[in-house]
């Protein structure tokens, strides 16, 4: 569930209040099955001009630098939490 990480007397109340209310139940039934779809998604590439132009604007040019120095690439995507 979407409230794993968050204190336990919080989860029971907003697990209680979603068990009698249809509409909370209905968003976040689909909020929890929009995000193990997006998961699924394979992670698109980004161009590389693209990504030099975020790293400058981000100042992280030295960054940019390091990785492709390791022969590492950044992912465009956000890892699912462990």
């Amino acid at each position: 569930m979407l409230m794993a990480n968050w204190e336990k007397p919080l989860c029971r109340e907003l697990e209680a209040h979603i068990a009698e209310c249809e509409n909370c139940r209905v968003v976040v039934n689909t909020l929890s099955k929009t995000v193990v779809l997006y998961h699924q998604l394979p992670v698109p590439e980004m161009p590389n001009a693209v990504k030099e132009r975020l790293y400058k604007v981000l100042n992280l040019d030295d960054l940019q630098r390091s990785t492709q120095d390791r022969g590492m690439e950044s992912s465009s995507k956000i890892a699912p939490e462990a």
